[in-house]
């Protein structure tokens, strides 16, 4: 079995696009390890453009709580009130984070932290079974999606004032917005009428346009930079059913690649100059994390110690966030810092 917390990206994935200043091609990418009090196992899920980072931890009774890990390396740790469990998914460039938690009840809540700490907690009206917050952007603005009573996932944005609309994308059954993208756009996936599951971009006044990789049985998008670009995976069909990453251009092209040697690629966030984070497997079930550049180079990002390790997030430095599992199958925060 691949390491415990590697997760497939599917409607409920992670790792987000950031916005803010272009990254040196030239720069040397710098290993930083982290922990954190208390903690067994550490994720880091997203990254903003001051290299600030966020995710989750489990203590030893297999509790998941929060955290944010400043660029000083500062690190305070967070749950929502009520919370049994904490998931951080996205935090902006202003510091507020956005994700969501698990009540005494067993109900999932959707919750936004400012970046002084403030914790709100939220709930589409129609919310019965579960809110799943994914993207906050720079107006604090969320997008995500929710369970009705009828167990059907419907996606939504909460407005920085707190309404909540429920996003609806033409020609689908059912969207999962994931990321913002530039001139009010979001980009996500979606079931179409056809219920095949596919990506899709809408722009500001709901003008939807929806794809699918290369003879894909799935298509899963993660990531959107300023200029359109979306990254993301998708599961090729016939068998064997791999994932493979994919950029799909403003103009509808699409370039596939998967890494070196690799069963499945999963590739997350795309930052402005066009690269790519994220990780691959391997036939004996470790994982490698990953950068690939415009051009399509791929480097692989590991280290002595490590058994595993995952790239869940890049910045426009063109700094990555991610974690490693060590041979006792634990899992670190790591950053690679543009030097």
């Amino acid at each position: 079995m691949l390491h415990k917390s590697i997760k497939l990206m599917g409607a409920v994935s992670l790792a987000l696009a950031c916005s803010g200043a272009l990254d040196a091609a030239s720069a040397k990418l710098v290993l930083t390890k982290f922990e954190i009090d208390g903690a067994v196992d550490v994720y880091v899920w997203s990254e903003n453009n001051s290299d600030a980072v966020t995710g989750y931890y489990t203590d030893s009774s297999k509790v998941k709580h929060g955290y944010v890990r400043a660029p000083d390396g500062t690190i305070t740790t967070f749950d929502p009130p009520g919370s049994v469990s904490t998931y951080p998914m996205n935090i902006n460039d202003s510091g507020a984070i956005t994700g969501n938690y698990t009540d005494n009840t067993g109900a999932q809540h959707g919750f936004l932290r400012a970046a002084d700490g403030t914790i709100t907690a939220f709930d589409p009206n129609n919310s019965v079974h579960g809110t799943n917050p994914y993207s906050v952007n720079g107006k604090d603005a969320v997008i995500g999606y929710y369970n009705d009573v009828n167990y059907t996932p419907r996606g939504f944005i909460r407005k920085p004032g707190g309404k909540i609309k429920e996003v609806v994308v033409p020609n689908t059954y059912t969207a999962f917005p994931f990321v913002f993208g530039p001139h009010g756009s979001i980009a996500g996936s979606a079931y179409d009428l056809d219920q095949n599951e596919v990506g899709f971009v809408e722009d500001r006044d709901g003008n939807a346009t929806l794809f699918m990789g290369p003879n894909a049985a799935q298509t899963i998008v993660t990531g959107i930079n300023d200029k359109g670009y979306i990254s993301g995976s998708y599961v090729d069909n016939p068998a064997p059913h791999a994932y493979n990453g994919f950029v799909r251009a403003p103009d509808g092209t699409i370039s596939t690649f998967k890494g070196p040697q690799a069963v499945w690629t999963l590739a997350y966030n795309i930052n402005n100059a066009g690269r790519v984070a994220g990780y691959y497997t391997l036939a004996d079930n470790t994982a490698r994390a990953f950068l690939r550049q415009p051009d399509g180079k791929l480097k692989t990002l590991f280290f002595d110690g490590a058994a595993t390790t995952v790239a869940t997030a890049i910045n426009n430095n063109g700094a990555i966030g991610g974690y490693w599992f060590d041979t006792s199958n634990h899992s670190h925060g790591c950053l690679w810092l543009q030097q």
